[in-house]
C-alpha cells in the first residue's frame, strides 16, 4: 500500500471570495449583523491609501458615548503613537518601539496578494469622547489618539461634533 499525497483542500472562505467582484464582497460586508461593514470598508480603504495622511471626520456611537475624531488608518496612528511615545518621560520611551512592530505587521497583512484586507479596528486622531452631561474628553487643545474594535462600534455619522 502506497501513500498517496493528500490533496490540501481550499478554506471555504477563500473559495467564496474567488470570482467575485469588488462590490459583491462589499456587499457581503455592508449586511454583516457583527459589524458595520460600511465602516470596515473605509477604515480598510483608508489604510492602503497610507502613506497619504489623510483624516476623515467621523463620530461613533460606542454604548451610548459619542466619540468624534479623523478616521485615519492604522499605520499613521502607529507612527503617531510611537512619536508621543519618544516624546513622553520614563519611562514611555521604552515602549516607543512597540507601535513600529505593530505598524510593520499591519505592512504584512496588507501585502497578501489575493487576500482582501479586512479592518476591524478604527484609529481616530484628534479624537474627543462626548459623554451624556459632561464636557469633552480631553478638554481644550487637540484631542487624543483613539483606537477601537469596529464591531464594539453601534452606530456612525460622517462628520466631527464641537461642544458648544
Amino acid at each position: 500500500m502506497t501513500d498517496k499525497p493528500v490533496e490540501e483542500k481550499e478554506a471555504p472562505e477563500k473559495k467564496e471570495t474567488q470570482g467575485k467582484t469588488l462590490q459583491e464582497r462589499l456587499a457581503e460586508r455592508m449586511n454583516s449583523s457583527s459589524q458595520d461593514g460600511l465602516l470596515q470598508a473605509l477604515a480598510a480603504l483608508i489604510e492602503r491609501m497610507y502613506p497619504m495622511e489623510i483624516g476623515v471626520g467621523v463620530t461613533l456611537t460606542v454604548g451610548g458615548t459619542l466619540i468624534s475624531g479623523s478616521l485615519i488608518s492604522g499605520q499613521w496612528y502607529f507612527a503617531q503613537l510611537a512619536e508621543q511615545l519618544k516624546a513622553s518621560p520614563q519611562p514611555a520611551p521604552a515602549f516607543a518601539a512597540m507601535p513600529e512592530t505593530f505598524r510593520e505587521a499591519l505592512k504584512i497583512n496588507l501585502a497578501k496578494e489575493n487576500e482582501p484586507f479586512v479592518s476591524n479596528f478604527v484609529h481616530l486622531m484628534d479624537a474627543r469622547v462626548h459623554a451624556p452631561g459632561q464636557m469633552p474628553i480631553p478638554t481644550g487643545g487637540k484631542g487624543a489618539l483613539w483606537r477601537g474594535r469596529i464591531d464594539a462600534v453601534d452606530g456612525f455619522m460622517w462628520g466631527l461634533i464641537t461642544a458648544g
